[in-house]
C-alpha cells in the first residue's frame, strides 16, 4: 500500500488523498510530527507494528508479509481471481532463520509482542 500511494503521487493521481492516507498511517504509528518517507523504512515498519500490538483490540492478527515488511500481495480485496491466496513465500520456514534481515524482523516482532503482552 505504501508503494502504491507513492506511485499514485508520482503519477499525479489523487495526490492529496494519497498523501492524507500516508499521513494517517504515520499518525497511527505514533509518528505524527513526521512526513511520510518515500520508503517504508524499518523505523516506520516497527512503529506500525507496535501500534497494532498496543491497540485496544482483543486480538492482533498479522499476515506473514506484514511481519517481514514485504510487499507480496496474497489477496486483492473485492476480487475473485486464481491469484488470490496463491502466493507463497520464497523461503521455507527453516530458511527464514538463515536470512539476517528476516531474522531481525522476527526478533522485532517477538519483542513487540512481549512488550504489548500479546504472547500468552
Amino acid at each position: 500500500m505504501w508503494q502504491e500511494c507513492w506511485a499514485n503521487i508520482d503519477a499525479g493521481n489523487d495526490v492529496d488523498n494519497n498523501r492524507r492516507e500516508l499521513q494517517r498511517l504515520m499518525d497511527f504509528a505514533g509518528l505524527k510530527d513526521e512526513a511520510a518517507p518515500r520508503e517504508f523504512t524499518d523505523r516506520v515498519h516497527e512503529a506500525c507494528t507496535r501500534a497494532v500490538m498496543e491497540s485496544n483490540s482483543w486480538l492482533a492478527v498479522f499476515q506473514i508479509q506484514d511481519v517481514f515488511g514485504q510487499t507480496a500481495r496474497f489477496n486483492t480485496p473485492g476480487s475473485v481471481a486464481a491469484t488470490n491466496w496463491s502466493h507463497r513465500l520464497p523461503q521455507t520456514v527453516k530458511q527464514l532463520d538463515t536470512d539476517p534481515r528476516l531474522l531481525a524482523k522476527t526478533k522485532m516482532f517477538s519483542r513487540l509482542a512481549k512488550e504489548a503482552e500479546r504472547t500468552g
